[in-house]
């Protein structure tokens, strides 16, 4: 089988952004209500450091980079998320442990035991958002290529995690694992 012939083979059978595309629509947008609404909230800290950094002048770091206050906001909340949900994994895991009197048994994987819902309801329309804004408050106007290319990357990547369909297919049938490994990424924002 040539590579081309496989990718169209993959392409109809087992697409997670069109699995992920699917279940948008079939939960009536609250993907795209979420990322609006973060999109919104990323807006208006770009507009926001803009007139800081033109009231500041040349002494203020907003005056030459003025989406610094949406790029940190991003940076804590994804990290803050993504640091919660892996520490909070474990001891969930104690704690119904010791609740059922039992341990947490090999039958039943770790990662199938935490409910991800917070990352793929918060976290990634909210990133999703800040990748949108960046590129048009700070890519596109400043011609930066480079950093464009990450963020389409980052979309590309992070977005069938979105929801349990398009997960799924991106894990190879492991949607958990694919969101856990999307949560694990975002542990780098920690920096």
């Amino acid at each position: 089988m040539s590579p081309y012939s496989y990718y169209l083979q993959w392409k109809r059978e087992s697409n997670p952004w069109k699995e992920a595309y699917r279940a948008e629509v079939s939960s009536r947008g609250t993907f795209l209500c979420r990322f609006l609404l973060f999109l919104f909230i990323f807006a208006a800290l770009n507009v926001s450091g803009q007139r800081i950094g033109r009231q500041r002048g040349a002494v203020s770091p907003l005056s030459s980079r003025p989406t610094v206050l949406a790029g940190t906001f991003h940076a804590f909340t994804t990290s803050a998320i993504s640091i919660y949900l892996l520490a909070a994994t474990p001891l969930l895991l104690n704690e119904r442990s010791s609740n059922n009197g039992s341990s947490a048994s090999a039958e039943t994987p770790l990662l199938q035991l935490h409910d991800w819902s917070l990352w793929q309801k918060v976290a990634i329309p909210l990133s999703l958002a800040y990748f949108a804004a960046d590129a048009i408050w700070y890519c596109l106007p400043r011609s930066d290529g480079l950093i464009f290319f990450h963020h389409v990357i980052m979309c590309f990547c992070h977005y069938p995690v979105v929801n349990d369909a398009g997960a799924a297919l991106a894990g190879a049938g492991d949607g958990r694992f694919a969101i856990w490994l999307s949560i694990v990424g975002y542990t780098s924002e920690v920096s």
